[in-house]
């Protein structure tokens, strides 16, 4: 009940400040949002992530990626491979205990939000998904990362944050 509540007012503030006018604007809460929907008939898990522009750019910053400019004519032509890199070291995912490999398909950005999107291929069906989610924590110590499961018509989410880094849904 409690990590419901704690999704419901997380999801409302992300939701809010993606309706502000200015990309750079301060904000007081660090949040990521992962939705996994697996597409049956793809047979694929299709992963969005959604993140504070300012947030991956400070991260990766810190981390020696340099200035990522990401949405700008002077973005770095290599943005998408440290993107991918950075999400590979920080999101983990394993199906029926098996590590899953992601790959990137793209990204956008939206004022001050960066949706990411990568797909793990051949994944007919599955019971159980661990997330491990290590995205934005090593620069703030209130990051929480948000992880919605969708398989057919059940949704399952996760709060995860650096008290828990990882859960783990069943289908």
């Amino acid at each position: 009940m409690r990590k419901g509540f704690i999704t419901f007012w997380l999801m409302l503030a992300f939701v809010w400040a993606g309706t502000l006018p200015a990309r750079d604007l301060p904000h007081d809460f660090h949040v990521c949002i992962v939705e996994v929907h697996h597409n049956a008939q793809s047979q694929a898990l299709e992963i969005t992530i959604k993140l504070f522009t300012d947030d991956i750019e400070r991260s990766m910053r810190t981390l020696g990626a340099g200035e990522m400019r990401l949405g700008d004519a002077r973005e770095l032509p290599d943005a998408d491979a440290k993107l991918l890199a950075y999400l590979q070291n920080r999101l983990a995912l394993r199906l029926n205990g098996q590590a899953a490999a992601f790959h990137w398909v793209g990204k956008e950005v939206e004022y001050d939000a960066l949706w990411c999107y990568v797909e793990v291929p051949d994944v007919a069906h599955f019971t159980q998904l661990e997330v491990t989610n290590r995205i934005l924590l090593e620069i703030f110590d209130d990051q929480a990362n948000v992880v919605h499961v969708h398989v057919k018509d059940r949704v399952q989410s996760l709060f995860l944050d650096k008290s828990e880094l990882s859960g783990q849904v069943s289908f």
